[in-house]
């Protein structure tokens, strides 16, 4: 009878419930991907948005930068850079940068 209950003990160890994340798929919006006609100043915003995410700088302080580099940009150039974005919004849609959050549920 004690390896009957032996058996039992152990059976209760090799229980297991599985707390792993399901399989998802990160969001790809195929619209979203979109060639800029206008690269005049693409890769300014490029560098920007790079030094933004490389030194981790506020985004007031990217804000800031975009409005003074279009400054810099239409003294030199007059009209030419017109377009240019002079906010962190104009700039990530221009460039095609949208948040995407990943919902998890648990029950």
């Amino acid at each position: 009878e004690s390896d009957d209950s032996e058996s039992d003990d152990n059976g209760d160890f090799e229980i297991f419930e599985d707390y792993a994340p399901s399989d998802y798929e990160p969001f790809r919006d195929p619209q979203s991907i979109e060639s800029i006609d206008d690269d005049r100043f693409l890769w300014i915003l490029i560098w920007i948005m790079s030094f933004w995410t490389r030194f981790n700088i506020t985004e007031f302080a990217t804000e800031a930068l975009i409005k003074f580099m279009k400054l810099v940009l239409t003294e030199i150039r007059d009209d030419d850079f017109k377009d240019f974005p002079n906010s962190m919004f104009l700039t990530k849609k221009t460039l095609g940068i949208k948040d995407r959050f990943q919902h998890f549920h648990y029950l």
